[in-house]
């Protein structure tokens, strides 16, 4: 079994224990979170 986690936040990732981390939209969240809110989220 293979993980990938995908996130904006990028201290979030570098938590992960997956094995593939993959950040989106960081010129969008700067590499912070989306804040909960799904606009910014479907922008990254």
């Amino acid at each position: 079994v293979q993980l990938i986690a995908i996130n904006t936040d990028k201290q979030t990732l570098a938590f992960s224990k997956a094995g593939q981390k993959i950040q989106i939209g960081e010129k969008i969240t700067q590499g912070r979170g989306a804040g909960a809110k799904p606009e910014i989220g479907q922008k990254a």
